[in-house]
Parts: structure tokens; sequence; C-alpha cells
């Protein structure tokens, strides 16, 4: 017994589980979790070291080549990337993406701590971030004009602490804490006395302040924990800490007896975060996996209400990145587009075959996005914007087969076939057709599964979400349409007895029955191709080349530009610069771009780059010569816009690489093209690279070229005399 026989046989079964799944869909769309892009696992660690006051060659010689060595010996390792600048080493290291990830970081970390001896004593770090999946879903500035540093970082804690109380946050880290630092200051004749130099401080401070437990007392009846002072608690035990004996008078001296000793704010700090120019610290949130997005976006704005009603006077709040927002827009227009399809599949289908086969054909439409949706979590897919897009390709293709059984079932019927026989060779007569047409469409997309490392994590969801509605789409005509039809038509007859009868008529008057005016053309059209087959060819080659001809001029990009109304702007200074003069270009930038209508707020960051707001950004470390700008504007449009106009505007900033670009979909790329040029001899690596910069700045669809070897450093270079040193 085929299917569709089954089905008009045992009705009952069909609605129980057409029912089943459409609860089971409709549940699975409340609860499934929700985000903007796919959970991704990134094989890319980078292992960020700090090496005060050393050059770059200093810091490629004694840190960047040491952990490179020492990471080759491990099997796993598929790439080492280094970066090495004054004061910072960054190497990057990528795994096997079919390894596990969390082992393969325990081995680095592992082997980085077997060489940590070998390294110079005054570096910070080496530091493993192996963290670059994570996405930050909103980012909050605690932002004041000419606020006290201290009330922002207060309260950014307090904001912190009110975010972990929701269920769904995961994450939520701040950046842009102004840091204090104690000065002891004093003469130069003072220090020079005392002979109290910096490591001198250093050793006194760090044996006087270790922070180590005081240990236990065992007695007959108990163990006693001792609380040993090992922590200076305020700026008084500071000052009275005895650093050297007086060689006058043999008394200790103490060090608030010579010096002052002052709490103040570090100057310059490391870090500069601002909201339209204002003093800012920034709280970034990251959602938990497995839940919704929408959910955590509307409890986080509304404790933010609550928040902003206690803030102290002056202190405001700012929600600068609301990922939860374009999630929900992305499937507002997915329901909207469903609402189109269903309006324009109705019409279609009720101007040709009726409004009953119109109904028919456009439930199968839901039902088949419900029954994906209920299959999902099983193929550990999200609702995010891959599946969502999948969705939207999908919509005209879902509907194609019950067109085809249902068209066909009102042909048989036409032709005098029973009703209850036409349902059933509706699909029968068409099956393997149908058939070999879904599994066409499925081909056609289920390899990009086959896409290897990060790109393939990104796009899975795609195929999968394709072949499951095609899949529901496939099935739903071969039982839950006949069965439609078969109720639709044979209702129709009972209600409209009158119409059924002339319909009949017709059937048996159907040999001098003159055929419709569109059936008349239509075979005129296909006489015609038949009889001059080569002029169809000729007209087809046509088109194929013309196709190909304009294929060349709309340009190719597997992933394109979000449509967002969002844009990032990059300053790069002179390598050397320090982190004033890159903060004094990033107020330059900040002054050009709050003069426009179409920005809402700007975000900036000074020695380091923004938190990963969007998956397809690089992360950049620590750098006194980088500034990152988030710019928020009123619409996509006015982002395409601004970008355009401001290319020009930006380029007048002297001192400065500076570079607006809009946010690309996709998995994060350093560059479209890169080459990579490898050799001992800098200069002619340098000339190598200008050729090669030459040669693509005169291509017209290149906008910016640039290499990673920076720019020379300024430096003061000692010549000791030892004789007058002495």
């Amino acid at each position: 017994m085929s299917i569709p026989e089954t089905s008009l046989r045992k009705p009952a079964v069909v609605m129980l589980l057409v029912l089943a799944f459409t609860a089971w869909g409709t549940y699975s769309f409340m609860t499934i979790s929700r985000r903007e892009d796919p959970k991704i696992d990134i094989s890319w660690a980078a292992i960020l070291t700090i090496y005060p006051g050393a050059s770059a060659g200093e810091v490629e010689k004694k840190v960047t080549r040491p952990i490179e060595e020492a990471l080759t010996t491990l099997a796993s390792i598929e790439e080492i990337h280094s970066d090495s600048k004054n004061n910072v080493s960054f190497v990057m290291v990528k795994v096997a993406y079919t390894s596990n990830f969390a082992e393969q970081w325990n081995l680095v970390r592992a082997r980085i701590g077997q060489i940590r001896s070998t390294l110079p004593d005054t570096i910070v770090g080496p530091r493993v971030i192996d963290d670059f999946g994570d996405v930050v879903g909103m980012m909050i500035t605690v932002h004041g004009q000419d606020a006290d540093p201290g009330r922002l970082n207060e309260t950014a804690k307090k904001l912190k602490n009110r975010l972990l109380q929701i269920p769904s946050v995961g994450k939520v880290e701040i950046s842009g804490r102004w840091e204090e630092e104690i000065a002891v200051t004093g003469t130069l004749d003072d220090f020079m006395q005392y002979d109290f130099t910096g490591i001198t401080a250093q050793r006194l401070f760090t044996a006087q302040n270790m922070g180590l437990p005081g240990g236990l007392l065992h007695t007959a009846d108990y163990d006693l924990r001792l609380a040993a002072p090992t922590e200076y608690r305020d700026l008084d035990e500071i000052r009275d800490q005895i650093f050297t004996v007086s060689p006058a008078t043999g008394e200790p001296v103490r060090i608030g007896q010579v010096f002052e000793v002052n709490r103040r704010w570090a100057h310059p700090q490391n870090l500069y975060i601002r909201t339209n120019g204002e003093n800012a610290v920034l709280v970034s949130i990251t959602m938990k996996e497995g839940f919704d997005i929408t959910v955590m976006g509307r409890a986080v704005r509304s404790m933010l209400g609550d928040f902003g009603a206690q803030l102290p006077p002056g202190i405001h709040t700012t929600l600068v990145h609301d990922q939860p927002r374009h999630v929900d827009e992305n499937l507002g227009n997915f329901l909207k587009n469903l609402l189109q399809s269903l309006i324009l599949v109705a019409l279609s289908m009720a101007l040709l075959l009726g409004l009953g086969s119109s109904i028919l054909v456009s439930l199968g439409l839901p039902l088949a996005i419900l029954i994906s949706l209920a299959l999902m979590p099983f193929v550990r897919v999200d609702l995010e914007l891959a599946s969502v897009a999948a969705f939207i390709i999908a919509l005209g293709m879902l509907v194609d087969n019950s067109i085809i059984v249902v068209d066909h079932i009102h042909t048989l019927v036409d032709e005098g076939v029973e009703l209850g026989t036409a349902c059933v060779r509706g699909v029968t007569d068409l099956h393997m057709p149908i058939l070999s047409g879904t599994v066409a469409s499925v081909l056609a997309f289920f390899p990009l599964v086959l896409l290897p490392d990060e790109m393939g994590a990104y796009i899975r969801s795609l195929p999968w979400v394709l072949t499951l509605s095609l899949g529901a789409s496939y099935l739903i005509s071969i039982s839950f349409t006949p069965l439609l039809s078969f109720w639709f038509m044979r209702l129709g007859r009972r209600l409209r007895p009158g119409k059924y009868a002339r319909h009949q008529d017709a059937l048996r008057n159907r040999e001098t029955r003159k055929p419709s005016l569109g059936s008349r053309g239509y075979r005129r059209l296909i006489s015609a191709s038949l009889r001059f087959w080569p002029v169809v060819l000729l007209v087809s080659a046509g088109a194929l080349a013309g196709s190909g001809y304009l294929f060349k001029h709309i340009g190719i990009s597997f992933f394109p530009l979000a449509e967002r109304d969002q844009f990032v702007v990059d300053i790069w200074t002179p390598e050397g610069s320090s982190i004033l003069k890159t903060d004094e270009k990033a107020r330059e930038v900040e002054k050009i771009l709050m003069e426009e209508e179409d920005v809402t707020s700007v975000v900036t960051s000074v020695g380091l780059g923004l938190p990963r707001f969007w998956i397809a950004m690089m992360p950049h470390m620590n750098a006194f010569n980088l500034a990152q700008l988030l710019v928020n504007t009123k619409s996509p449009a006015a982002t395409k816009r601004l970008v355009a106009q401001l290319k020009d505007r930006l380029s007048r900033v002297d001192g400065a690489r500076i570079v607006a670009k809009e946010l690309l979909l996709g998995i994060a790329i350093e560059s479209p093209i890169a080459f990579k040029i490898t050799g001992d001899d800098i200069p002619e690596l340098l000339r190598i690279s200008r050729e090669i910069q030459d040669i693509l700045s005169a291509h017209p669809g290149i906008v910016n070229t640039r290499d990673n070897f920076g720019t020379n450093a300024l430096a003061y270079s000692i010549i000791l005399d030892e004789d007058r040193a002495l």
C-alpha cells in the first residue's frame, strides 16, 4: 500500500502526526536558542606577552622565537603566525579543526610553562587566549562629561553585579577602568643619597606585599590560623615602611620621613574608552550557550531602565551595541517574507486552480517550516543568521511539490478519474519526478556541510535547514496534500452540487469543448519551438553568454557586506607612537563623526581593539598606536553613505592611517587577499612588499593595501662612557 493510499484510508493517523508536528514545531520556535551568528569553535589561540621597554627586534629574539620553537614540537600545530612589536609579542597558533581544542590549548599552556624560566624576567605573560569564538552580544558604556574615573569604575562594577543576576547572561567583562598607582616622590638628591632606585623599591614592596598565608599553629585542642600582616592595607603602612638605616645615626629610616607617598591615577593609561567624546567604561555581555538572545536583550533593557534611575548625577549609561535588536529584526523580516510568500502562493493558485487549491498548497508551507524547527535541535542548529537565510531561500521551493500534486489531481479529475483514485495517482504517477527534484535541490546545497574549518562551521546550518525543510515538503506532498485534496474536493461537491453537475456535463462533452485562449497560445509556442529548434538553441546560448559577460562585472564575494546600522573605523599611528598621540588622532576622528547627522553614537577604544562584537572581526591586542571606533548610525543606508563619504575626509587627517569599513558577513579574515613573503633580508622583503602593493593599488577594485611590518620607531641610543660613569 502506497503512502497516499494509507493517508486516505487512515486520515486520523495523518492528522495526528500533523497536529503533533505543528505543536512540536511551535514549541521549538518559542524555546530554540536564538543568536545572531552560529556558535563556532575557533581553531586559533593567541599567546600575548608584554616586554616593557624592549624594541621589536629584542621582542622577536628573546620572546617570540623561543615561543615559536617550543610550539613547533607539538604534532597538532598546523600554523604559527607571529607579530613582534615594541613591547609586545603576539603569536597566533592554529591546531587541526578535528582535534580536541581544550586539550590542545592545555598542551600549549604546558609547553609555554616549560620555557617560562628561559624568557626575560621582566615580561608580563605569556598569556594564552583561546576564547576567540565568544562574540559579545551587548555592550553598555558608563560615561559622563569630565566624570571622576573612580565613580565610573564603581558604577560599572555595580552594573556588572546586576547583569550577572540575569539567568541568560554568561560573562560580563569591564574594559577601560582607569588604573591607580602609588607614587613615591621626592628630590633627586634624596633618591641618590639613600640609593632608593626603582629596582630597590620593587624588591622592597614585593617582599613586604606578597600576601602569603601565615600558616597554622598546632595546639592540643585547635589548629590556629596565623593572620600575619603580609599585605599593605593603606598608604600609612607604606609611609611607615623601613627601607634603610641612616648612616649618620644608625636609626631606621622610613619612606614617609623622606618621600611623599600618594595615590593617583596612572598617566598615561594603557587604555582609554570614550562614548561621544566623554570618558567611559565599557561593559561587555556574552550570552550563555543555548539561551535565546532576544529574551536576554529584553531582560537587560528592563534592568538598565531601573539601574539608570539610580545613577549618580552626571553619570549615564548608553547601550552602544544591541545584538538582540538585530536578531529580532532578522526574525521579523523572515516572518514578513513568510507571510508574503503565503499571500503570493495563495493568489497565484487561486487565479489558476481556484481558491480551494490555493488553500491546499498554502497550508503546506508553514507546516514544512514547523517540522524543520522541530528537528533542528537534533542536528545542533540554532535560529540564527544562516538558518534564517536558509528558510528564506527555501520559501519559494517548499510549495513546488504540493503544486505539482494538486495540479495533477485536478488534471486527473478533469479526465474523469474517480476522486479517491485521482488523489492517489496525483502522487504515484509523479512520485519519481517529485523525489528526484527534491533530491537534486538538497544535493545542490548539502555539500556546503563539507566546507572545512571555521567556514564550514559558520555555514553548516544553511544546508541542514534546507535539507530538513525540503524533506518535510516532500513528505507533506505525498501524504498530507492528497488527503486535503480529497477532503476539499469532496466538500466542494457537497456544498455546490450545481457546479459539480456542470463540471460532469463538461467532462462528457470535452471532445467538443474548445480549448481556452491560453492553452491554444501555449501549444502554438511549443510547436514553433520544436520546429525552429536551432533558433531556440541560439537564443539560449546568447542568453548564457550574456549572463557570463555580466557576471564578471557585478563582483564576486563568498560573504557579502552586512546591511547594518553600524560601521568600524580603525586608526593606526606610526610604530612607536605614544598612546597620547594616538588618542589625539582618535579625538580628531570623533569630532568629524559627531558632526554627521546620521551618526547616533561613537564608542572609542584607544590602546586596544574593541571587544569582538561581530563574528567577522579580527581581534586586536594591546597596541599604543591603535584606536578603534564603533559608529552607530540611523539606518543601514546611512552606514553605506557615510563610509563612502568619510573615506576622503578621514584620509586628510595627518599622521595616521585611518580606515572606515562596513561589517562583513562570514568568519573573521584579516584581508580578502594576502601575500606571505619570507626571508631574512628585511630591506629586500620591504622592497618586494612595496612592489606588490604598487601592483595591487593600480587595480580599480582595491581601496587599501598595506603590510604588517610597520614603520621604524624612534629610540634613544645610549653610549656609555664607563670611565666617567664610575
